[in-house]
């Protein structure tokens, strides 16, 4: 029996991502131990749980069956939930999460000739749950955000492709 999907306690949706969720694993969790299943880019996804508990398998979801030592990082709202385990032993899983003390910045390495409006946003395949603009648009926010430049923000309207055109002031 599955613990059905969830966010955990104080979840937020909005653009800043100020909370990582750690998932680590001390054992090897095959499938029939039960591992935690997550659905990308539900962190965008503002829904009450008792509108996502009931259902049961959902298109694109991840499952976290893994070696012992693993880890999985993800966006502290992320919808998961623990599938159901047919073996007889316990699975054993640490979860903590580390929360934002500052403001970011983009501080990290940049490739010279990077341009996020030419970035590939999706895989071929990806499954977008709700709106796709909307979903995109959540997406650009977030990243200028985590770049320390919110206020420079702007969704423009691309007609070839809806996706947004991130720009500069």
């Amino acid at each position: 029996v599955t613990n059905g999907w969830h966010n955990d306690g104080g979840s937020t949706h909005k653009p800043n991502l100020d909370c990582l969720q750690v998932f680590y694993l001390p054992q090897d969790t095959p499938k029939e131990l039960g591992p935690t299943e997550f659905l990308p880019g539900s962190h965008l996804l503002f829904s009450l749980q008792p509108w996502m508990r009931h259902y049961g398998s959902i298109r694109g979801t991840v499952l976290t069956a893994a070696s012992a030592g693993s880890i999985f990082l993800t966006a502290y709202s992320i919808w998961h939930r623990r599938t159901s385990s047919t073996a007889s032993e316990v699975r054993n899983l640490i979860k903590y999460w580390y929360k934002r003390t500052a403001p970011p910045e983009r501080d990290w390495i940049q490739e010279q000739d990077f341009q996020p409006k030419d970035a590939k946003h999706a895989q071929p395949g990806f499954y977008f749950h709700r709106e796709h603009h909307r979903t995109i648009n959540d997406a650009a926010e977030m990243f200028y955000w985590l770049c320390g430049m919110e206020d420079e923000y702007r969704s423009v309207n691309n007609l070839d492709n809806n996706l947004p055109i991130f720009l500069s002031k």
